[in-house]
């Protein structure tokens, strides 16, 4: 994946922090993504989260109304009157969460700000794992790593699902959509959040497509045009939908593993190798793996977790398999032979550890 955010960048590389996060399957790509830039826009996405946050604690009731007083409107860059508010009117917290997320609307983002209290939001931020972002500098730093985590975080349906499918309905109103959403086609649904500045130029969305939710941040110096974010954006997706659909013709074809090693190259190896293939369910997708030294033919036996095949499975100073896979006349007959372990992180992302006996074939 990171190749292919390379390539899409080009030489624009130098002025741009992506970070691309598959929250489905749990891979990331990134360039650039503990560079330091200003916020603009973008810090309305912690606020978004922590009024959230509060709002489902019942901390906040998004029913009370606020005035909008004027050290609140002297921050308008003109989105007020097209949301129809002016100073002096009364806001529900409701209203302004919203106008502040789809219309970017700085006056109702520094309201909300002060009501939540800067500390609470940049306390949530660090529960999060996020490093360099805060709300209580008015230089707003954050990092394309940072933006990412905390779109991560309602991806994965944090604080309660029910109240980060309310946030991504707001991103997904937002009215900017000429960067990340832009050509992404229509099965996918898109919640983004812009921020712009004389400098910079950013956006960070959340896509739900058939094949998987995935976040996009991207921050920019603002020597960039929207085609760039669009370019990256659609390079990601088919990338991501590709990747999907291969896996998921190898998982129909029957491919044991996804390096693709199946039956048939199976066959070839045995005619070379004088061994019999005796392979456990649990462990079978792993006897292609090339990180082996071995081929797919060599006799192979689980241990379930344990450090020794358990007494019970040993008949005659021989190690009997649960489900014996028979490829050869011979049965699954086999000599002791040492125990050859996983890789820690191979168990680690199999979530279980198991154990292996080779022996030769009688």
């Amino acid at each position: 994946m990171l190749a292919v955010i390379e390539t899409a960048l080009g030489p624009a590389g130098e002025h741009v922090s992506v970070v691309v996060s598959d929250v489905t399957n749990h891979r990331s790509a990134s360039v650039n993504a503990s560079r330091i830039w200003y916020a603009a826009s973008l810090y309305k996405l912690p606020l978004l989260f922590e009024a959230t946050w509060q709002i489902e604690r019942g901390l906040l009731d998004p029913a009370n109304t606020v005035t909008l007083r004027c050290v609140y409107t002297e921050q308008d860059l003109g989105t007020l009157a097209v949301v129809g508010l002016q100073t002096g009117d009364e806001v529900s917290i409701a209203d302004a969460v919203r106008y502040m997320t789809i219309a970017s609307d700085n006056s109702l983002a520094h309201l909300l700000n002060d009501l939540l209290n800067p500390r609470n939001v940049d306390a949530h931020l660090a529960v999060l794992g996020t490093t360099s972002t805060t709300v209580n500098d008015a230089t707003l730093p954050t990092t394309a790593s940072d933006i990412a985590r905390i779109l991560e975080a309602v991806a994965e349906g944090y604080p309660s699902q029910e109240s980060a499918d309310a946030m991504f309905v707001l991103l997904s109103e937002q009215w900017i959509r000429t960067r990340i959403p832009q050509g992404i086609p229509a099965d996918a649904t898109v919640g983004n959040k812009t921020g712009d500045y004389p400098g910079v130029a950013h956006d960070a969305a959340i896509l739900r497509a058939p094949f998987g939710t995935y976040v996009i941040a991207m921050l920019t110096d603002g020597q960039v045009d929207d085609r760039l974010f669009v370019t990256v954006s659609m390079a990601v997706y088919d990338y991501l939908k590709a990747r999907a659909n291969a896996e998921g013709r190898d998982a129909a074809r029957g491919t044991r593993h996804p390096c693709g090693f199946r039956r048939r190259a199976a066959r070839g190896l045995r005619r070379r190798w004088p061994l019999t293939l005796v392979c456990a369910s649990a462990v079978r997708s792993l006897t292609c793996c090339p990180m082996f030294a071995f081929p797919s033919s060599v006799g192979l036996t689980s241990c379930r977790g344990s450090a020794a095949p358990p007494a019970s499975s040993r008949r005659g100073g021989r190690t009997a398999c649960d489900e014996p896979r028979r490829s050869s006349r011979r049965g699954c007959r086999r000599r002791s032979a040492s125990v050859l372990w996983l890789p820690p992180d191979l168990g680690e992302r199999l979530g279980k550890q198991h154990a292996f006996s080779i022996g030769a074939r009688q």
